[in-house]
Protein backbone atom coordinates (compact mmCIF):
# COMPACT_ATOMS: atom_id res chain seq x y z
CA UNK A 1 0.00 0.00 0.00
CA UNK A 2 1.72 3.38 -1.29
CA UNK A 3 0.84 6.45 -2.80
CA UNK A 4 1.74 6.31 -6.81
CA UNK A 5 2.28 8.58 -9.28
CA UNK A 6 -0.16 8.83 -12.70
CA UNK A 7 2.76 7.45 -14.55
CA UNK A 8 0.70 4.45 -15.36
CA UNK A 9 -2.42 6.04 -16.20
CA UNK A 10 -4.43 6.75 -19.03
CA UNK A 11 -7.83 7.43 -20.97
CA UNK A 12 -8.27 3.78 -21.43
CA UNK A 13 -10.94 4.09 -23.89
CA UNK A 14 -14.42 6.01 -24.94
CA UNK A 15 -16.53 3.75 -27.46
CA UNK A 16 -17.80 5.26 -30.54
CA UNK A 17 -15.85 6.75 -33.47
CA UNK A 18 -16.29 9.84 -32.93
CA UNK A 19 -15.20 9.88 -29.08
CA UNK A 20 -12.35 7.41 -30.33
CA UNK A 21 -10.77 9.93 -32.50
CA UNK A 22 -10.94 12.44 -29.70
CA UNK A 23 -8.63 10.32 -27.40
CA UNK A 24 -6.95 7.79 -28.68
CA UNK A 25 -7.14 7.23 -32.55
CA UNK A 26 -5.04 10.14 -34.00
CA UNK A 27 -4.29 11.99 -30.32
CA UNK A 28 -2.17 11.68 -27.16
CA UNK A 29 -4.00 12.33 -23.67
CA UNK A 30 -1.84 13.90 -21.15
CA UNK A 31 -3.93 14.37 -18.42
CA UNK A 32 -7.21 13.74 -17.02
CA UNK A 33 -9.55 14.93 -13.86
CA UNK A 34 -12.32 13.44 -12.90
CA UNK A 35 -15.02 15.33 -10.68
CA UNK A 36 -18.11 12.79 -8.58
CA UNK A 37 -19.69 15.18 -6.18
CA UNK A 38 -23.20 14.75 -4.67
CA UNK A 39 -25.82 17.65 -4.15
CA UNK A 40 -25.70 19.25 -0.59
CA UNK A 41 -29.81 19.53 0.33
CA UNK A 42 -30.27 22.28 3.02
CA UNK A 43 -32.58 20.89 5.51
CA UNK A 44 -32.57 23.85 8.48
CA UNK A 45 -36.11 24.35 9.76
CA UNK A 46 -37.45 26.11 12.29
CA UNK A 47 -36.48 23.81 15.27
CA UNK A 48 -32.40 25.28 14.53
CA UNK A 49 -30.33 26.49 17.41
CA UNK A 50 -26.75 27.45 16.25
CA UNK A 51 -25.85 25.01 13.37
CA UNK A 52 -27.41 24.71 10.01
CA UNK A 53 -28.39 21.27 9.10
CA UNK A 54 -28.22 19.35 5.42
CA UNK A 55 -28.24 15.77 3.95
CA UNK A 56 -26.59 14.85 0.87
CA UNK A 57 -28.70 14.51 -2.73
CA UNK A 58 -28.01 13.06 -5.99
CA UNK A 59 -24.65 12.71 -7.34
CA UNK A 60 -22.92 13.26 -10.36
CA UNK A 61 -19.42 13.01 -12.59
CA UNK A 62 -17.99 15.44 -14.62
CA UNK A 63 -14.22 15.97 -16.36
CA UNK A 64 -12.00 17.31 -18.27
CA UNK A 65 -9.29 16.00 -20.72
CA UNK A 66 -6.43 17.70 -22.17
CA UNK A 67 -4.87 15.69 -25.30
CA UNK A 68 -2.84 16.83 -28.55
CA UNK A 69 -1.79 15.10 -31.62
CA UNK A 70 -0.74 11.48 -31.54
CA UNK A 71 2.54 12.73 -33.21
CA UNK A 72 3.15 15.70 -31.30
CA UNK A 73 2.94 18.62 -33.88
CA UNK A 74 4.08 22.39 -33.53
CA UNK A 75 1.05 24.97 -34.75
CA UNK A 76 3.88 26.83 -37.47
CA UNK A 77 2.12 25.05 -40.52
CA UNK A 78 -1.45 26.73 -39.25
CA UNK A 79 -3.60 29.59 -40.57
CA UNK A 80 -7.11 31.55 -40.72
CA UNK A 81 -8.65 32.09 -43.72
CA UNK A 82 -11.12 34.67 -43.45
CA UNK A 83 -12.17 36.60 -47.02
CA UNK A 84 -14.51 39.22 -45.20
CA UNK A 85 -11.99 40.22 -42.80
CA UNK A 86 -8.11 41.11 -41.59
CA UNK A 87 -6.22 37.77 -40.92
CA UNK A 88 -2.80 39.15 -42.04
CA UNK A 89 0.23 38.16 -39.78
CA UNK A 90 -1.92 35.82 -37.59
CA UNK A 91 -0.05 33.52 -35.62
CA UNK A 92 -2.83 31.73 -33.29
CA UNK A 93 -6.58 30.76 -33.67
CA UNK A 94 -8.38 29.14 -30.65
CA UNK A 95 -11.81 27.20 -31.27
CA UNK A 96 -13.79 26.41 -28.90
CA UNK A 97 -17.35 23.88 -29.27
CA UNK A 98 -19.99 23.45 -26.40
CA UNK A 99 -22.94 21.23 -26.26
CA UNK A 100 -24.83 21.85 -22.68
CA UNK A 101 -25.62 19.34 -20.70
CA UNK A 102 -29.49 18.88 -20.44
CA UNK A 103 -30.62 16.96 -17.12
CA UNK A 104 -33.16 14.41 -17.57
CA UNK A 105 -32.79 12.38 -14.31
CA UNK A 106 -36.07 10.38 -13.70
CA UNK A 107 -37.36 8.75 -10.29
CA UNK A 108 -35.56 5.62 -9.43
CA UNK A 109 -31.60 6.48 -8.93
CA UNK A 110 -29.40 7.69 -6.69
CA UNK A 111 -26.88 9.40 -10.08
CA UNK A 112 -28.14 12.08 -12.42
CA UNK A 113 -28.54 11.21 -15.97
CA UNK A 114 -27.97 13.87 -19.02
CA UNK A 115 -27.98 14.20 -22.90
CA UNK A 116 -25.87 16.60 -25.03
CA UNK A 117 -27.52 19.53 -26.54
CA UNK A 118 -26.73 21.60 -30.27
CA UNK A 119 -23.41 22.45 -30.81
CA UNK A 120 -22.77 25.85 -30.34
CA UNK A 121 -19.02 27.35 -31.31
CA UNK A 122 -16.74 30.88 -31.65
CA UNK A 123 -13.36 31.03 -30.66
CA UNK A 124 -10.36 33.90 -31.72
CA UNK A 125 -7.64 34.22 -33.76
CA UNK A 126 -4.72 36.80 -33.06
CA UNK A 127 -1.94 38.42 -34.72
CA UNK A 128 0.02 41.66 -35.52
CA UNK A 129 -1.28 45.11 -36.51
CA UNK A 130 -0.42 45.89 -40.01
CA UNK A 131 1.49 49.07 -41.57
CA UNK A 132 -0.51 49.43 -44.22
CA UNK A 133 -3.84 47.29 -44.42
CA UNK A 134 -7.05 48.50 -41.85
CA UNK A 135 -8.33 46.32 -39.76
CA UNK A 136 -11.66 45.05 -41.33
CA UNK A 137 -14.95 42.25 -41.07
CA UNK A 138 -16.41 43.33 -37.20
CA UNK A 139 -19.68 42.35 -37.71
CA UNK A 140 -20.08 41.15 -41.41
CA UNK A 141 -23.69 40.25 -41.82
CA UNK A 142 -24.84 37.70 -43.13
CA UNK A 143 -21.14 35.36 -41.55
CA UNK A 144 -18.74 34.59 -43.92
CA UNK A 145 -16.93 31.38 -44.67
CA UNK A 146 -13.49 30.58 -42.22
CA UNK A 147 -11.16 28.54 -42.56
CA UNK A 148 -9.37 27.23 -39.38
CA UNK A 149 -5.77 24.95 -40.34
CA UNK A 150 -4.21 22.96 -38.20
CA UNK A 151 -1.28 22.14 -41.38
CA UNK A 152 -1.74 21.87 -45.24
CA UNK A 153 -4.38 19.11 -44.76
CA UNK A 154 -6.18 19.20 -41.94
CA UNK A 155 -8.49 22.10 -40.67
CA UNK A 156 -12.21 22.82 -39.20
CA UNK A 157 -14.67 25.18 -41.27
CA UNK A 158 -17.65 27.05 -40.80
CA UNK A 159 -19.62 30.79 -41.17
CA UNK A 160 -18.61 33.06 -38.68
CA UNK A 161 -19.44 36.89 -37.81
CA UNK A 162 -16.34 38.77 -35.95
CA UNK A 163 -18.08 39.93 -33.14
CA UNK A 164 -14.95 41.94 -31.17
CA UNK A 165 -11.59 43.61 -32.07
CA UNK A 166 -8.88 44.04 -29.81
CA UNK A 167 -5.76 46.45 -30.48
CA UNK A 168 -2.49 46.27 -28.00
CA UNK A 169 0.00 48.93 -28.38
CA UNK A 170 3.22 49.89 -26.83
CA UNK A 171 6.34 51.28 -27.72
CA UNK A 172 8.74 48.66 -27.59
CA UNK A 173 6.37 46.06 -28.67
CA UNK A 174 4.61 45.20 -31.67
CA UNK A 175 1.34 45.69 -32.19
CA UNK A 176 -1.13 42.95 -31.90
CA UNK A 177 -5.06 42.49 -32.20
CA UNK A 178 -6.78 40.04 -30.63
CA UNK A 179 -10.37 39.24 -32.84
CA UNK A 180 -13.23 37.03 -31.50
CA UNK A 181 -15.91 35.59 -33.23
CA UNK A 182 -19.52 33.16 -33.38
CA UNK A 183 -20.31 30.88 -35.79
CA UNK A 184 -23.27 29.98 -37.39
CA UNK A 185 -24.38 26.89 -38.53
CA UNK A 186 -22.74 23.79 -39.46
CA UNK A 187 -19.18 23.12 -38.58
CA UNK A 188 -16.82 20.81 -40.48
CA UNK A 189 -13.79 18.83 -40.09
CA UNK A 190 -11.69 18.31 -43.45
CA UNK A 191 -7.96 16.40 -43.96
CA UNK A 192 -7.91 12.62 -42.91
CA UNK A 193 -6.32 11.59 -39.73
CA UNK A 194 -7.38 14.74 -37.78
CA UNK A 195 -9.23 14.73 -33.97
CA UNK A 196 -13.10 14.46 -36.11
CA UNK A 197 -14.12 12.23 -38.98
CA UNK A 198 -13.94 14.26 -41.91
CA UNK A 199 -17.69 16.21 -42.10
CA UNK A 200 -19.81 18.13 -40.24
CA UNK A 201 -19.10 17.46 -36.35
CA UNK A 202 -22.42 16.48 -35.04
CA UNK A 203 -24.11 16.52 -31.67
CA UNK A 204 -22.02 14.51 -28.99
CA UNK A 205 -22.47 10.51 -28.69
CA UNK A 206 -22.53 9.36 -25.25
CA UNK A 207 -19.90 6.43 -25.14
CA UNK A 208 -18.51 4.56 -22.23
CA UNK A 209 -15.09 6.32 -20.98
CA UNK A 210 -13.00 4.74 -19.08
CA UNK A 211 -9.87 6.45 -17.30
CA UNK A 212 -7.27 4.53 -15.94
CA UNK A 213 -4.82 6.67 -12.51
CA UNK A 214 -2.71 4.13 -12.38
CA UNK A 215 -2.64 0.61 -12.51
CA UNK A 216 -6.31 -1.35 -11.14
CA UNK A 217 -7.34 2.29 -9.81
CA UNK A 218 -10.23 2.82 -12.64
CA UNK A 219 -13.09 5.03 -13.35
CA UNK A 220 -15.90 3.97 -16.09
CA UNK A 221 -19.69 5.23 -17.02
CA UNK A 222 -21.48 6.89 -19.92
CA UNK A 223 -20.15 10.23 -20.85
CA UNK A 224 -20.17 12.55 -23.76
CA UNK A 225 -18.13 15.53 -24.61
CA UNK A 226 -19.64 19.15 -23.72
CA UNK A 227 -16.63 21.29 -24.84
CA UNK A 228 -13.85 20.96 -26.86
CA UNK A 229 -11.13 23.94 -26.86
CA UNK A 230 -8.42 23.47 -29.63
CA UNK A 231 -5.47 25.73 -29.99
CA UNK A 232 -2.98 26.15 -32.46
CA UNK A 233 -0.60 28.67 -32.16
CA UNK A 234 2.93 29.08 -34.55
CA UNK A 235 5.34 28.59 -31.70
CA UNK A 236 3.24 25.98 -29.92
CA UNK A 237 1.81 22.45 -29.90
CA UNK A 238 -1.67 21.62 -31.24
CA UNK A 239 -3.65 20.68 -28.36
CA UNK A 240 -7.57 20.02 -26.95
CA UNK A 241 -9.02 20.51 -24.06
CA UNK A 242 -12.21 18.33 -23.59
CA UNK A 243 -14.80 18.65 -20.65
CA UNK A 244 -16.81 15.77 -20.42
CA UNK A 245 -20.55 14.55 -18.84
CA UNK A 246 -21.17 11.92 -16.79
CA UNK A 247 -24.97 10.37 -17.42
CA UNK A 248 -26.02 7.47 -14.88
CA UNK A 249 -23.79 5.43 -12.52
CA UNK A 250 -20.07 5.49 -12.16
CA UNK A 251 -17.93 2.12 -11.66
CA UNK A 252 -14.78 2.74 -9.39
CA UNK A 253 -11.93 0.10 -9.51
Amino acid sequence: MAVITGATGSVTSWTGTANGLLIGTNSQPSTFTLNYNADELDTTGFDATNSMEAIAGLKSWAGTISTRYDAAQIGSAGSVTYGSGYVLHTNSWQLNLASAAKDVTAFGTSVKSFIPSLIGWGGQYDGFVDDTSPLSGLGVDPPASATFAMDATRSIEGDITVTGQSVSSAPSEPNTVTQTFRGSGAITAAGASGLFSVGEIVIPATGTLTLTASTGRTYAGSAFWTSLSISCPAAGLVVMDIAFQGTGALSIG
